[in-house]
């Protein structure tokens, strides 16, 4: 179960401090034998353990690392992550820093850490099956958010510091899944939205059909971001009890890591993070994408299938397939490209997207695209306008064919316009394709330097050594992946792994091909792939059409048969990414976590 902690604030009603107002001390606690002062957020830290959280994440302002010295990578038996808010842009903007993390089957607690509420066990009180409010009654409902609600306990409207609230009850606290958190920020992100407020955002969920329910167990509830609210905090305290055990205790006393454990940081300056993935993933695949580029002639023939009904069947066959297999296996639409709001437009016209948890986009501006590089918000916003599924961008890069100094140029602005911007971004690619092979792409030699750009993707040269950008690559992950495409029997697969591990990437996109899985030995490769990437979170391709299955004799065709491709992909999750079931039924632990 996740807490996230919204500690971005500049804290301008309780200043001047000279550190952040989350680290305020309020009361005491008992470290052994001996009193201590204690944060003000430690009581929202204790409130999320005692319902059963076991990773947190602190969402902080980039000015905000007292936090990260205080706390540091575990709190009792939690694990700490913390991401970067760039700029004050609300409450909502921060809560969903945290939505690379979330998985849509986890439980989520959301509370505020300058506020101190009664009683302790309050989160525990929630359900945990749908959005959920914990009330509190207070005096001046006015200042808060009013949770007014029907006879049958659910939110009926939230009023935001309204001069009428209607009701004594606002809200101290809320839980949620993991589906509702990404749905919330699904609805966030259309273009009229981008809510400051979490309860404006909540009356948008109402309007649209969604549910919430109000739990009014609170006893007492202060907020500590003011004077007069320090004050009342200190006889709240008083009133209840003595200094007691705190979570942060076993922290204290001994020596404490000098670093967090782990550091996720997202829409801010990056830093070099460990190479392990956010506390609370599981390695392994955490995606499977239906096929790539469906919109570009080099990997589909849109000649054959003029309106792309052939695919959309075959997409939505493929869904169903693989959700039976593994329902909580993320499913994307396969990275378009051009980046195309009316291609989107048709896939939902066609009952695809229905169906699809992501759709993914290509974006390569430096060296195809007929736009500038810094058109990509732009790019990304023309698809948000149509779909509220999350957008990826599962490639994008630099050619160095002209110089090197021009993937060092393109990793550093399209990393500044990217990052914060979508949850995964994967870097094409590793390794320069070698000269001998060829390139997959309508692309001829003849057509000069848009064929050849193909060779001169990588980090790494052909021969495997670094180039420029390879070195400034760390800063950047875990942020930006890897997409790395793997050739049968591919002889670089063991030197990628250990390059990918050093460069610190742990979400990596390739694919196994249907076309391959005829050839002799198929299966004996694709498992040697997949256990190679076994440690990190991988995004898989299912592509290529068999030429003896396609309406015409290539990798681009329509397939004769498109259950044959459902087929293919349904076998390749069970191997790969079984479900639940499937593993408890083979004795296997049956955790598995999908954005």
């Amino acid at each position: 179960m996740w807490g996230i902690i919204p500690a971005a604030g500049t804290g301008n009603r309780i200043q001047p401090l000279a550190f952040s107002k989350e680290l305020l001390p309020v009361g005491s606690r008992l470290d052994g034998e001996a009193e201590r002062p204690r944060a003000v957020s430690e009581y929202l830290i204790e409130r999320m353990l005692a319902a059963g959280a076991d990773r947190l994440c602190f969402v902080i302002s980039p000015g905000k690392s007292d936090i990260l010295g205080y706390y540091g990578g575990r709190i009792g038996s939690a694990d700490v992550v913390y991401a970067v808010q760039p700029e004050p842009r609300g409450l909502c903007d921060a809560l969903f820093q945290a939505a690379a993390l979330i998985a849509p089957d986890e439980s989520v607690l959301v509370g505020l850490p300058d506020t101190i509420w009664f009683p302790v066990d309050g989160f525990a009180r929630l359900p945990d099956d749908r959005l959920s409010f914990l009330l509190f009654p207070v005096e001046r409902p006015e200042l808060f958010d009013a949770v007014l609600t029907d006879a049958a306990g659910d939110v009926r409207e939230i009023r935001v510091k309204h001069q009428e609230p209607g009701t004594s009850w606002i809200w101290g606290g809320f839980r949620l899944p993991g589906a509702a958190y990404h749905a919330l920020h699904r609805l966030w992100q259309r273009p009229e939205r981008r809510d400051e407020y979490v309860g404006t955002l909540v009356n948008a969920w109402l309007a649209g059909g969604g549910r919430a329910a109000a739990v009014q167990a609170g006893e007492a509830y202060v907020d500590v971001g003011t004077v007069h609210g320090y004050r009342e905090a200190l006889k709240l305290l008083a009133s209840r009890s003595a200094a007691s055990p705190s979570p942060l205790s076993t922290l204290r006393g001994r020596p404490r890591p000098a670093a967090p454990r782990r550091v996720v940081v997202s829409g801010g300056a990056p830093a070099r993070p460990p190479s392990t993935p956010a506390a609370g993933t599981t390695a392994g695949v955490e995606a499977v994408m239906f096929w790539n580029e469906p919109n570009n002639k080099s990997h589909w023939n849109f000649f054959i299938d003029t309106e792309w009904k052939a695919f959309s069947e075959m997409a939505i066959l493929a869904s169903e397939a693989v959700r039976a297999e593994n329902p909580q296996l993320t499913q994307v639409l396969g990275g378009m490209s051009p980046i195309d709001p009316l291609f989107v437009e048709r896939m939902g016209n066609q009952g695809v997207l229905e169906r699809m948890d992501v759709v993914a986009v290509h974006g390569f501006p430096l060296d195809w695209n007929h736009w500038k590089i810094d058109e990509w918000p732009a790019k990304l916003e023309e698809i948000r306008v149509v779909t509220d599924l999350p957008i990826w961008v599962s490639e994008v890069g630099a050619s160095t064919f002209g110089a090197e100094e021009l993937g060092v140029f393109g990793l550093e602005r399209m990393a500044e316009l990217l990052i914060g911007r979508t949850p995964r971004i994967h870097w094409y690619s590793l390794y320069d394709l070698p000269k001998a092979w060829p390139a997959t792409t309508r692309h001829r030699e003849a057509e000069g330097s848009a064929y050849y750009r193909h060779f001169y993707m990588g980090l790494l040269r052909e021969d495997g050594s670094p180039k420029p950008a390879a070195d400034l690559f760390p800063r950047y992950t875990p942020e930006i992946g890897i997409c790395q495409w793997f050739q049968f029997e591919d002889h670089r697969l063991d030197e990628a792994v250990a390059w990918l591990k050093r460069l610190g990437v742990t979400y990596v996109r390739t694919g196994l091909s249907w076309a391959d899985s005829f050839r002799p030995n198929a299966e004996a490769w694709f498992d040697r792939q997949m256990a190679a990437l076994a440690d990190f979170h991988v995004t898989l391709t299912f592509c290529f059409t068999p030429e003896h299955r396609g309406i015409e004799p290539h990798h681009t065709s329509p397939p004769l048969v498109p259950e044959e491709y459902a087929e293919f992909c349904a076998r390749m999750v069970r191997r790969y990414a079984p479900g639940t079931a499937r593993k408890a039924a083979a004795g296997e632990d049956g955790r598995h976590v999908a954005w």
